[in-house]
């Protein structure tokens, strides 16, 4: 069975961080084309920045092989369908609305993130 996933920057940070972390088993998914994720260019965004973020100390071809193994295994996400619950952060917004279009579109749908806290409240 495959899975269509949003997946949220904190998730690639921490598999990069911490490889044998459940994040990192998230990531070896993706390479295993288990998970497939989607994404646009809001999200690719966000991922090429938080990569960069000088606290990671990534090196730039650890950031490129993140970026490339999303692009080459994932698929662009560009319907929006937007909530009717407002987010704090325009980011999980976006996560948020690209995995509700994701789910209308598609079966066996989530959202992957380490942020419970915002998303568990909002399903409720």
């Amino acid at each position: 069975m495959k899975f269509n996933c949003v997946i949220d920057t904190n998730i690639i940070i921490s598999a990069l961080l911490k490889n044998d972390s459940n994040p990192g088993k998230i990531i070896k998914f993706v390479k295993d084309l288990v998970i497939i994720p989607y994404y646009n260019a809001n999200i690719l965004e966000e991922y090429q920045k938080v990569l960069n973020y000088e606290k990671f100390f990534f090196d730039k071809n650890t950031s490129l092989y993140a970026l490339a193994l999303f692009i080459k295994k994932g698929f662009t996400q560009n319907h929006f369908l937007h909530s009717t619950f407002e987010f704090n952060d325009e980011y999980d917004q976006i996560l948020y609305e690209t995995y509700l279009s994701l789910s209308s579109e598609k079966e066996n749908c989530y959202l992957i993130t380490g942020n419970k806290s915002i998303f568990l409240m909002k399903q409720i």
